[in-house]
């Protein structure tokens, strides 16, 4: 029809308009702009880090603690609700869309709360471990004692938050927002559970002197972790007699 029409009126072009096709143009230009979002964010978040802590080598292995709850978590996602890997539980909230897959939206809505989310919890711990290390604490002890400080507080903030987001699973209508409900509440069970409690700790722990690289750190004075038994004693010694003194003196 375009090329008859042009025949006549050269300059003749036909568009056309309906919601679908708004829609349709909505997610080609959301879709085409998400990975540049995805990037710009990761790095002026990576970039605050490094320059807080003064390392700049700490956010590359934090990098790897935000890539593995968002593919776990997406590909989560796609195996309840596309391959209907939990339809046997019988509730509405988990149950597959089949061919539709996830909801163009729930990306969208959820990257940047999923990376938000994960540097949260490890800026949370690896400041611990900084304060650990600065007071004296060897590279691997303060990772140790900067994880049980830290422990209880991320583990009961995850618990809040996932219940809370739990909620969108099981009482919403939206298919759409069971799937975000969803996306949520795993990422957050996943991030508190393993990847903090096993992943940061383990990637702070290859060549810890890079953590803090190049700021200069205190030697370290409290080391137990790798050290024979009698060592250990003896550190123990070292350090109720440090705090005796120390009473002692303020008295």
């Amino acid at each position: 029809m375009q090329e008859k029409g042009q025949k006549t009126i050269p300059d003749l072009k036909y568009y056309m308009f309906s919601p679908a096709s708004v829609v349709t143009d909505l997610i080609t230009v959301t879709r085409s702009a998400l990975p540049m979002c995805f990037l710009v964010c990761v790095l002026i978040c990576f970039t605050l880090i490094a320059l807080w802590f003064s390392a700049l080598l700490v956010p590359f292995k934090l990098f790897v603690t935000v890539i593995v709850p968002i593919t776990w978590t997406y590909g989560a996602a796609f195996f309840v609700y596309e391959d209907g890997a939990l339809e046997s539980w019988k509730m509405p909230g988990l149950l597959p869309t089949k061919n539709d897959g996830l909801d163009w939206t729930v990306p969208v809505f959820s990257l940047t709360f999923l990376i938000g989310l994960a540097l949260d919890y490890d800026f949370f711990l690896f400041e611990r471990v900084y304060e650990f290390r600065m007071q004296g604490f060897g590279d691997r002890e303060s990772i140790q004692l900067g994880l049980s400080a830290t422990g209880g507080t991320i583990s009961a903030a995850g618990l809040i938050l996932g219940l809370t987001f739990l909620a969108l699973v099981f009482t919403s209508e939206l298919p759409m927002m069971n799937q975000q409900g969803f996306v949520f509440v795993f990422s957050i069970i996943v991030d508190t559970f393993l990847v903090r409690t096993i992943a940061v700790p383990a990637l702070l722990s290859m060549s810890p002197w890079l953590n803090y690289w190049p700021r200069k750190m205190p030697e370290p004075r409290f080391e137990w972790l790798g050290q024979p038994q009698n060592a250990r004693t003896q550190l123990r010694a070292g350090s109720l007699n440090s705090i005796a003194s120390d009473d002692s003196d303020s008295a």
